[in-house]
């Protein structure tokens, strides 16, 4: 198994979970399980170095262990160019490369927020969706992803011939 550290990094809200994925031997689907979540105020911080931090040394009594993620995926409401971002609405100025550094993992990603719920949207099940308006799917048509947050989130995926290719768009952000 895995230890994994993922992220949803907002204007107002950060949410860090450390889950636990498994590929086993003979299947194609990754199980995930959650281990640890918190909630916190992002305005309350100067950085995600020091939250981070706070998260893990929250988690031992739950773990019962100093937890060591191999690998951290933060999903950032706002643009990311080249794994750097600075962060809407507070200032925080983020390179995945200094994050590694000061947090000991080894490798770090960062992602658009609207780029992550594209990939969550792949992993949606027919249970999982509520139709709003009848029509006939089509395998080839992009798909879209809307949603209000720090800003108006979007996003886009295009069919590939290996999956779906996964674009965010801060069309909504001022």
């Amino acid at each position: 198994m895995t230890l994994l550290l993922a992220g949803d990094i907002g204007g107002t809200k950060t949410i860090l979970s450390l889950v636990e994925a498994q590929l086993p031997a003979a299947s194609t689907q990754i199980h995930i399980q959650t281990r640890y979540e918190q909630r916190f105020s992002s305005p309350e911080f100067f950085d995600l170095v020091p939250m981070v931090r706070q998260f893990l040394d929250a988690a031992i009594p739950s773990l019962g262990t100093q937890p060591l993620p191999e690998t951290a995926c933060f999903a950032i409401a706002g643009p990311v160019v080249n794994n750097t971002s600075k962060v809407t609405n507070l200032g925080w100025s983020l390179e995945a490369d200094r994050l590694e550094r000061e947090l000991g993992i080894r490798h770090i990603s960062l992602i658009n927020d609207f780029a992550a719920v594209g990939y969550g949207v792949l992993g949606l099940t027919p249970t999982d969706l509520c139709t709003l308006q009848a029509g006939t799917p089509r395998s080839d048509a992009p798909i879209a992803v809307i949603g209000a947050g720090t800003g108006l989130g979007e996003g886009f995926l295009i069919p590939h011939p290996e999956g779906h290719q996964v674009f965010s768009s801060e069309g909504g952000s001022c």
